[in-house]
């Protein structure tokens, strides 16, 4: 059975190894990490967040409200969350047993759940973050035993359900392979995509249907509702997000 260290071997470095063989990788690489180690220093961000701001954005609001949700100490003071719409303007007292200010301090809980939600859906959902790294159940297992390693300031979203839906049995057992086809009389090719089913090797010619061998696109569909709703409580609330 392959054990946890196998995987990420093979994800994690061997994956990494065919740009070695390409001359532009040395070529290119060792300058661009030194540009990249003085750029951070200087403007202290990373030069790629140049080319991908909302990837950049979203990880740094992730892990700064990883506290918020949990360890907020109060709430917005005029932010009429209550379920009657009345505003409760009293200061916060956390010795006060109040169930009006229980009921705020759970409600504001609940928007920051939904905005860290929404940039979740972004960085893991929409981008597909884990696809490349699960081939099989046991993939499945160690990427999220991986995952909730190095994306702590996400745990509670990365639950062995969202594993489970994401990518579940049924879709790891197809493989979309993808195949240039010379065109007679052209410079270019043209693509073709067509579906292995793992369990026998048969090449089933046609690409079987995204719903079954991508779950995660349906999914993501799904979830686009509670996404749009985090976004709007985002910017509602945006300036409202401190402690």
């Amino acid at each position: 059975m392959k054990s946890y260290f196998a995987w990420w071997f093979k994800y994690r470095i061997y994956h990494r190894f065919p740009r070695f063989w390409y001359p532009s990788w040395w070529k290119n690489t060792p300058w661009y990490a030194i540009r990249q180690f003085f750029y951070f220093i200087i403007h202290k961000y990373p030069l790629w967040a140049q080319w991908g701001i909302p990837s950049y954005l979203t990880d740094i609001f992730l892990k700064a409200t990883d506290w918020l949700e949990e360890g907020s100490h109060g709430y917005p003071g005029m932010l009429a969350m209550l379920d009657d719409g009345i505003a409760d303007d009293e200061p916060y007292d956390e010795a006060r047993d109040d169930p009006r200010e229980k009921l705020a301090v759970a409600k504001w809980k609940e928007i920051i759940h939904k905005i860290r939600f929404a940039h979740f859906y972004m960085a893991f959902i929409q981008e597909d973050e884990f696809f490349w790294m699960i081939d099989d159940v046991k993939d499945r297992e160690y990427a999220r035993r991986w995952a909730l390693k190095k994306y702590k300031y996400v745990k509670e979203f990365l639950t062995e359900e969202f594993f489970n839906t994401m990518y579940d049995d049924e879709s790891l057992k197809y493989e979309t392979k993808m195949d240039m086809i010379d065109v007679p009389g052209k410079d270019y090719g043209q693509i073709k995509f067509h579906t292995i089913y793992k369990p026998t090797g048969e090449d089933l010619e046609e690409r079987v249907s995204s719903d079954v061998t991508h779950p995660q696109w349906r999914i993501a569909k799904e979830l686009k509702p509670q996404f749009d709703e985090g976004m709007e409580l985002w910017k509602r609330w945006y300036q409202a997000l401190w402690d």
